[in-house]
């Protein structure tokens, strides 16, 4: 069997050149999600926009997979945006005895 040459590419590029595609889709992805952000939320803050990350694949796994999520400071307060419910008193956001709702005229 012969060695490859310089032009023909390895299994180790391929893999290599996989991986490198599958974080791109991601941080497009991700992308993606910030820019849609507004549509869903009234005026998010940068530190809303912040949490919205990305795990990148690695070289070498497996099934090398990326993933777009939320961290996890973030999640607690979007869940209910994300997954619909309704906030309690005492739940994340929230005093122990209710719902903290600017007044009209509050700045």
């Amino acid at each position: 069997m012969e060695k490859a040459g310089r032009d023909e590419l390895q299994i180790v590029d391929l893999q290599a050149a996989f991986v490198d595609a599958i974080n791109d889709m991601a941080e497009r992805a991700r992308l993606e999600v910030l820019e849609a952000m507004p549509a869903y939320l009234d005026k998010p803050t940068p530190y809303t926009l912040r949490g919205i990350g990305v795990r990148k694949a690695k070289s070498g796994a497996q099934r090398p997979e990326a993933e777009v999520d939320v961290l996890p400071q973030q999640a607690r307060y979007l869940q209910y945006q994300i997954l619909g419910g309704v906030r309690t008193a005492g739940d994340y956001a929230t005093t122990r005895l209710d719902l903290s709702v600017a007044a009209a005229g509050t700045p």
